[in-house]
């Protein structure tokens, strides 16, 4: 990514429309405000008379082609997409939006940081294969001959956490940067904040043990490495195939 940032432009300063996942991307691909095409919350489907990015590029001739997660809701999966590469993981999850005024139900999973680590699970598995679809559809020789769009949906790094051991490696867990909380920070979030909190299976102040929150890290920080690895095998397979130099990289 530090490459890719040298040779194009970065945008230093930027807003989301959402502090939500799914709302955030279904504004990103209309290019309309979430209240506007009404996706609220993660279990909100984007209405499938809502045209997207992938429509207009369609009817520019592009062929448009997505491979990962862009997490869509509901029976439409491609909402403007010819065709879905590999696996959406997180698409069939949360299909409704969650009654916050019910009272807390914590499962046994909630907490999804005791188990990282080094190995792999869903989101590795997953990863793996959309980068693979995706490196198939740039080798393709239909690329060469018409405009082509593609989305690749990582889903790292993003809980449950688990990273190849090569990447965990990286990050030693006594080298890892602890975080800084501020005496009185747990007790003054936002009540919005503390509810998340109580549904990932925190009492008030409990914290992770340090022990834990310093595996939690360095599976994170290794999770991104492994991301950036998985970024560095498209452009690699781009210059190979001498697409590089007529290809727009968006990263967002």
């Amino acid at each position: 990514m530090d490459g890719l940032a040298k040779t194009g432009i970065v945008f230093e300063n930027a807003y989301t429309p959402s502090p939500i996942c799914v709302p955030s991307r279904m504004s990103f691909i209309t290019g309309k405000f979430v209240q506007n095409i009404g996706v609220w919350d993660n279990g909100v489907p984007l209405p499938e008379d809502q045209p997207t990015i992938a429509h207009v590029l369609r009817k520019q001739g592009y062929n448009v082609a997505l491979s990962g997660k862009v997490h869509f809701r509901g029976h439409d999966q491609l909402h403007g997409f010819e065709e879905q590469l590999a696996i959406d993981m997180n698409a069939m999850n949360y299909p409704v939006p969650i009654d916050w005024t019910e009272e807390t139900k914590v499962p046994e999973s909630s907490r999804q940081t005791m188990g990282a680590g080094p190995g792999e699970n869903a989101v590795i598995l997953s990863d793996n294969l959309v980068t693979e679809r995706a490196i198939e559809y740039l080798n393709n020789n239909d690329r060469k001959d018409k405009p082509w769009a593609l989305m690749v949906g990582l889903v790292s790094p993003h809980p449950p956490f688990k990273v190849p051991e090569e990447y965990y490696r990286l990050y030693p867990e006594e080298s890892v940067e602890m975080p800084i909380i501020p005496e009185g920070h747990l007790e003054s979030l936002h009540p919005a904040n503390k509810r998340h909190r109580m549904g990932y299976g925190f009492k008030e102040n409990d914290m992770l043990p340090e022990e834990v929150l310093r595996k939690v890290r360095a599976t994170y920080f290794g999770m991104i490495t492994y991301m950036d690895a998985k970024i560095g095998e498209l452009i690699s397979t781009l210059r190979k195939t001498d697409q590089l130099d007529n290809t727009v990289i968006i990263y967002f």
